[in-house]
């Protein structure tokens, strides 16, 4: 959501914009920073990231890269308890209650902060309050998870909960779309469960190229969640930053299936499994 720092913002000394506004105000808030929240990345906010950075074992570079976004996000966010639509969408009522009025409709991935719940009084169900467009609201707990790892692929974003605790953002590359020529091997949407005994470190991943040639690739992280077709999650070394920080990435030059990730954040959701978990890939 636009609430928090776009982790492909790539954030340094001389930046001005409105990401800088949303770092100098997540910094203010996580490390007092005491930062004027301007937009314009001085020294001050140089010195406000290094310090983070250098808290939570991140190089202490002073930019605000993807590691350093995506944590400065979780520990932004820690005090929030958030529920996640599970479904494709979600209406968004008045009262807790599906006779009431419908103010929107949320989608899949969609997380909201909660302020408590309410049992419907016609059928006992529960729901959940919220904040919607400044105002309260309600939606059903049926449609809605605490756990879960979120791929959305038209954003090329993962998001890691548990606990209604977000714990991991990041950028991936998943498989190609087949645009310019390309051969397409998208990343199949829908919801799979992650069993944690796949996980696997280090592994190497064996396959076939589009031009019939076999390839072996080492990983450090393999976490594979469509086991029948040797799709998951891992490190990609061999790509630069750059085309993490590009959203299109994936459009021509994506992976044959799998979910690519800079190494630092792989190890990051290789480290958040210690349980089975759901997946959900969704557009």
């Amino acid at each position: 959501s636009a609430a928090t720092l776009d982790v492909r913002s790539r954030l340094q000394h001389g930046s001005k914009n409105e990401q800088v506004k949303l770092l100098q105000k997540e910094l203010n808030s996580v490390m007092n920073a005491g930062l004027t929240v301007d937009g314009s990345f001085g020294s001050k906010t140089k010195a406000a990231v290094q310090k983070f950075q250098t808290k939570y074992g991140l190089e202490s570079d002073g930019i605000a890269g993807i590691l350093t976004a995506g944590k400065l996000n979780v520990v932004y966010s820690a005090d929030n308890n958030y529920v996640i639509v599970n479904d494709d969408d979600l209406n968004v009522r008045t009262k807790p209650s599906a006779d009431s009025t419908k103010l929107g409709t949320i989608y899949m991935g969609d997380a909201y902060a909660t302020y408590g719940t309410a049992t419907a009084a016609s059928n006992g169900r529960t729901w959940y309050k919220i904040k919607y467009k400044g105002q309260d609201a309600y939606i059903s707990a049926t449609y809605v998870t605490k756990n879960g790892i979120f791929l959305d692929l038209s954003e090329q974003t993962l998001r890691v909960y548990k606990d209604g605790k977000l714990k991991l953002e990041a950028p991936v590359i998943t498989g190609r779309n087949g645009n310019n020529g390309t051969i397409a091997h998208k990343t199949p949407t829908g919801k799979y469960l992650f069993y944690k005994s796949n996980k696997k470190t280090p592994a190497v991943l064996r396959g076939t190229s589009d031009d019939g040639s076999r390839y072996e690739r080492p990983v450090d992280y393999w976490m594979p969640f469509i086991t029948s077709r040797g799709i998951g999650f891992h490190d990609a070394s061999w790509r630069s930053n750059s085309q993490f920080y590009d959203k299109n990435t994936y459009l021509t030059n994506g992976s044959l299936g799998c979910v690519n990730m800079t190494s630092g954040n792989a190890k990051q959701l290789f480290d958040l499994i210690t349980a089975n978990i759901y997946v959900y890939v969704f557009n």
